[in-house]
């Protein structure tokens, strides 16, 4: 068994960071290799990788801790956004409503211009 935490690490992280490894019987898979053809060689390089594959670092895993973390300063930062939001909404939703009065009053105008056009050509009344 191995601690992988990072060099000066302490506490809870440097806990989440050990390595718990169950037994692994080398000897008697070495033995198992060499029965099914395996060489010597061979069979100690297979189990040396499998020893070695068990043993990985996980120091660079990411802990539930680690998320809680991620978690608060993404909901943090959305926090400091959304105000700048409702503002922008506020501002689009001013500016939909000075449109909607500037179409309304062209279209009064555009009206108007074409009752006096029609006024303004022989036989209109």
């Amino acid at each position: 068994m191995g601690n992988d935490a990072a060099p000066g690490e302490t506490g809870a992280r440097a806990l989440e960071c050990a390595v718990i490894v169950a037994p692994l019987d080398t000897h008697r898979i070495v033995k198992r290799l060499m029965e099914a053809g395996f060489s010597d060689a061979q069979a100690e390089t297979v189990t040396d990788v499998v020893r070695e594959a068990r043993v990985s670092d996980i120091s660079d895993l990411v802990t539930k801790a680690d998320l809680v973390a991620s978690e608060a300063r993404i909901e943090a930062r959305i926090s400091a956004v959304e105000p700048k939001i409702s503002s922008v909404e506020a501002k689009i939703s001013d500016a939909k409503a000075d449109i909607i009065k500037w179409v309304i009053g062209l279209l009064f105008v555009q009206g108007g211009i074409v009752v006096s056009l029609i006024r303004l050509l022989p036989g209109g009344h």
